[in-house]
């Protein structure tokens, strides 16, 4: 089966799985079985208590990021699971506490498992429209890096660093942020060892770098994964405008 992206699935598996169960089995053991852990294993079950908390404050975020109007519904489910742990007997047996895990529980999660599915899904296709786009963007500059006003060591400098976006934006299709792993920091100390140099060209020059400086900001936008880039202003142009004189 496959893992749930999003952690209302998660949380909605646990506690499907805690639900499942019947009998005189302590609550300890009916978490443990639940989470995949030894119940014997008080540590690893430890961190699993601590990862449901914070899938749940996860999931909280997500809904107020997500959800635009009445949150209510989605949200009433997090609120339970706070109160499920903030009052979690382990010792005691799980047919005594079986019932904080009722209908609407399982109802409410199911509902913000399927909105924040959806809304992962609609954010996917769009990154992919937004890739589409940047690669002919790139496409565009690499011809024009050809008959720019540079010179030959920065044309071919630029050159590169073009068809390294075009490779990563390629990837990106397929592997999502992890394309650019490391990438973008590197391109963006390459650029700022050769700031004199970039300085130094015409004003020409500088209106087709400035633009290839748009396009790394905007590739940064889409993969948002440099905690270097993250600094970047409204544009790669304006991040880099001490190297435009």
């Amino acid at each position: 089966m496959d893992t749930p992206s999003n952690p209302a699935a998660l949380l909605l598996r646990i506690l499907q799985n805690m639900r499942a169960h019947t009998g005189d089995a302590s609550t300890l053991n009916v978490l443990a079985r639940a989470v995949g852990q030894n119940p014997t294993d008080l540590v690893g079950l430890s961190r699993s208590i601590v990862s449901i908390a914070e899938l749940n404050a996860r999931a909280k975020q997500a809904i107020e990021l997500h959800v635009f109007g009445e949150k209510d519904m989605y949200l009433s489910p997090t609120k339970q699971i706070d109160e499920i742990l903030a009052d979690l007997n382990l010792t005691a047996p799980w047919r005594h506490q079986s019932h904080k895990i009722d209908d609407a529980l399982i109802m409410g999660l199911k509902y913000a498992d399927h909105f924040l599915s959806n809304s992962a899904a609609a954010s996917h296709r769009s990154d992919m429209v937004t890739a589409s786009a940047l690669a002919s963007s790139v496409e565009a500059l690499i011809e024009d890096c050809l008959k720019a006003d540079l010179d030959e060591d920065l044309r071919t400098f630029f050159a590169d660093i073009l068809e390294r976006l075009r490779s990563g934006l390629t990837q990106f299709k397929i592997y999502g942020s992890a394309a650019f792993d490391r990438m973008l920091d590197e391109i963006v100390g390459a650029i700022n060892r050769r700031r004199i140099q970039i300085d130094d060209q015409s004003e020409e020059a500088k209106g087709f770098i400035g633009r290839v400086f748009d396009t790394i900001g905007r590739v940064n936008d889409l993969v948002s994964t440099s905690d270097t880039l993250t600094k970047i202003a409204t544009t790669g142009t304006i991040f880099f405008l001490p190297c435009l004189g």
